[in-house]
């Protein structure tokens, strides 16, 4: 349905300007993207997502085997076509060890012609390394051991039934510690197999079609069999679905956190022997001694209480037929075509899209980016980064970070005592922004993969293999080592961001630090209303209903008085409440689960805003008019904001996103944010009563 040419809104919606606009080239090319974005038939009273999106869903159709597009995906796009022509060039001396070895897989990724003529082979070869496979009639019932078998999946990271790592102790962020907790399941959460069946659910049924499938390609004869035992191995994790912890509960980490010895856990869960097992894993791999006094932590304590029962009740058979699907199903990626397309069907039925349609490039620098980012980083940094932003972005957290200070004095509902300790936490944290310098060193880069073998003579399989034999004993051997509070865990070209609860940081990467989210030749409402909110909405990570419970050096530790925190929970189930009704095309957003983003969504715009007009104070009328928008800069304000969640997507993606993802879909984002705050009504002269500007608003900070 086409829209309306030139509409003519109401003029208490705009402001008529007769400054001088400003005619930069810079300037002319924003004023283009925001007006081109715009769908100025809309009533912004009404619905302000489609008024700042409506022209851009209209001009952006859905790219071919995506399931959603956003300007954050054309970024990254753009960010990944640079790595890969950089990737592309040829080696020379100038290049540095790790950035040799992340060519060495890149190549060997997208040579599918030699994937395809090894075949299945190098799985069938691992597999027979690892105990075999029921299904495929190459496993002996009566020499299987289930803690034998889960030791010959340790040093791959496949832990079917529950899992083992290093990470920092939630209580003492100075120290890593051993974490025990649930397996994962392999279509993510719980809500994809509780009460559900495999008969009438179209995902469980198309992802028992995937598992028949694969394990016909790998030589399994008769297929109904195969798809009778395929069947079991998915019921057995429906079982393992019913005792996981539902992802709203992982939310409440002060619950959640149990602190006990490695000898505690054979009581706990009797049907691991962890007494050996444990020990045996961190000598073998990272040559560390561990014994039953070792301590370990777990957020899953009543899950490692009940699987046990499950694993005693369960014939060995399906057990060993589990092990070999978590086994099989994590190397599938790294086989040929008819193993792609196997997985391919699936994916269509969960998220609508076609993955044969995404470019093999694209899928191969992915793995390189997350795998070996830090070599391939210091070549996007030298070809993209604008040094500039890095200063820039530095200023932007300051003002933030003052906009929150000023702010504090006015939150009524906090006592004096613990407004005080969120100033000091405000104050303690910090930021890191761009990437990490030491990149740079070529020898820092060369260090930190050296472990991590690449060998020209071998192919894209055991590559790939490596990649996960290195990350495995990389993640065990932190265990002795003391936490290092200014590491990154996202490359330089990523675009996104993250505040990191038990190092109390914000991080910033080069990716995010560009158009459309920031440029230093753009209006400062266009920065503020983009980069700036993406500060704030960090920054407010610290003191949402996850970061609140850290204190201000990133330890698990309630500093809240009870009547002050009792008025936050009250603050935030108004929040819980409003997101909860909000349904699109019959995706219900969950309330609960993405709560954390949802207050560090209206925080973020609020402090964004704040420290707008503190710099408007400052500089007085600096900010020249956008030509051909006839919008103040406190509505451009607005819609940049909005403007950054412009997207489009396939339903099944919709439906999957709110059993999933922690934020809120992009229009919830957008209507649930700005009909919340005052300032927005204000500027678009929004009578009250109408949608976005409610009688009942929520407000956290």
């Amino acid at each position: 349905m086409s829209r309306p040419k030139d509409p003519q809104p109401s003029t208490c919606r705009r402001s008529n300007i007769t400054a001088q606009p400003c005619t930069t080239r810079a300037c002319i090319n924003v004023a283009s993207k925001v007006a081109l974005s715009l769908d100025e038939s809309v009533d912004p009273c009404q619905d302000f997502y489609e008024f700042a999106c409506g022209g851009w869903e209209e001009s952006n159709l859905l790219p071919s085997g995506e399931s959603r597009w956003s300007g954050f995906n054309a970024l990254q796009q753009s960010n990944h076509a640079i790595m890969k022509n950089v990737l592309e060039l040829n080696t020379t001396q100038n290049n540095s060890v790790a950035e040799k070895k992340a060519k060495i897989f890149y190549e060997s990724c997208i040579d599918l012609e030699a994937i395809n003529k090894r075949g299945a082979q190098p799985l069938l070869t691992m597999l027979e390394k690892v105990g075999g496979w029921p299904v495929l009639n190459n496993w002996d019932e009566s020499s299987f051991d289930f803690n034998a078998t889960i030791q010959q999946y340790f040093p791959y990271s496949i832990y079917p039934f529950f899992s083992i790592g290093v990470n920092t102790d939630s209580k003492h962020s100075n120290s890593n510690i051993v974490i025990v907790g649930e397996s994962g399941l392999s279509l993510g959460t719980r809500d994809f197999y509780v009460n559900k069946t495999i008969e009438d659910d179209k995902i469980l049924h198309a992802y028992l079609d995937y598992m028949t499938e694969v394990a016909t390609l790998l030589g399994a004869k008769d297929r109904n069999i195969t798809r009778f035992r395929m069947k079991e191995v998915l019921e057995l994790e429906k079982k393992l679905a019913i005792i996981s912890l539902p992802l709203e509960e992982m939310r409440n980490e002060e619950k959640n956190y149990h602190r006990m010895v490695l000898a505690d856990l054979q009581d706990l869960a009797p049907a691991v022997d962890w007494s050996n097992l444990v020990p045996e894993l961190f000598l073998k791999l990272a040559n560390e001694t561990v014994g039953t006094n070792e301590p370990v932590i777990t957020f899953s304590r009543q899950y490692l209480r009940n699987f046990s029962d499950i694993v005693y009740q369960t014939p060995k058979r399906v057990l060993g037929n589990y092990f070999g699907w978590r086994f099989v199903h994590s190397f599938v990626s790294a086989l040929g075509q008819p193993f792609l397309e196997a997985l391919n069907k699936f994916h269509k039925v969960q998220y609508g899209s076609n993955m044969n349609c995404v470019e093999r490039w694209r899928r191969c620098l992915n793995t390189v980016d997350s795998v070996l980012g830090l070599a391939v980083g210091r070549l996007f940094v030298q070809k993209k980064f604008d040094k500039t932003s890095k200063s820039s972005a530095e200023e932007m957290v300051r003002e933030i970070k003052a906009s929150f200070q000023k702010n504090l004095p006015k939150t009524s509902w906090m006592d004096p005592v613990t407004r005080k300790k969120a100033s000091e936490k405000c104050s303690a944290v910090e930021d890191m922004i761009g990437f990490d310098d030491k990149i740079l060193n070529i020898t820092y880069v060369n260090e930190k993969y050296k472990n991590l073998i690449v060998d020209p003579n071998k192919g894209h399989f055991e590559h790939h293999v490596s990649v996960v034999r290195y990350i495995t004993v990389k993640e065990l051997k932190h265990l002795r080592k003391p936490v290092k509070r200014k590491e990154w865990s996202i490359t330089p070209p990523t675009v996104n961001a993250y505040y990191s609860p038990t190092k109390n940081i914000i991080v910033f990467p080069a990716g995010i630090l560009q158009p459309p989210f920031y440029s230093s030749n753009f209006p400062k409402s266009i920065n503020y209303g983009g980069i700036g909110i993406v500060v704030g909405h960090e920054l407010t990570h610290g003191f949402d209903d996850q970061g609140r419970q850290y204190d201000l050096n990133g330890n698990l530790n309630n500093w809240w008085q009870k009547d002050t925190l009792a008025k936050f929970k009250k603050k935030a189930e108004c929040m819980v409440e409003q997101y909860g009704s909000f349904n699109f095309g019959g995706a219900q957003v969950n309330g609960v689960l993405t709560l954390g983003e949802n207050i560090a969504d209206n925080g973020g715009v609020r402090l964004a805003y704040n420290a707008y007009q503190e710099w408007k104070k400052a500089n007085g009328s600096l900010e020249t008019q956008l030509p051909s928008l006839n919008y103040t800069h406190d509505q451009l304000f607005f819609i940049s904001f909005a403007q950054l969640w412009c997207s489009v997507s396939t339903p099944q993606f919709r439906k999957h996103q709110v059993l999933v993802d922690m934020h809120s879909p992009p229009k919830a984002r957008v209507i649930g944010t700005l009909s919340n705050f005052e300032e927005f009504s204000k500027a678009f002269s929004c009578p009250k009563g109408s949608p976005m500007n409610p009688a009942k608003k929520c407000k956290v900070w």
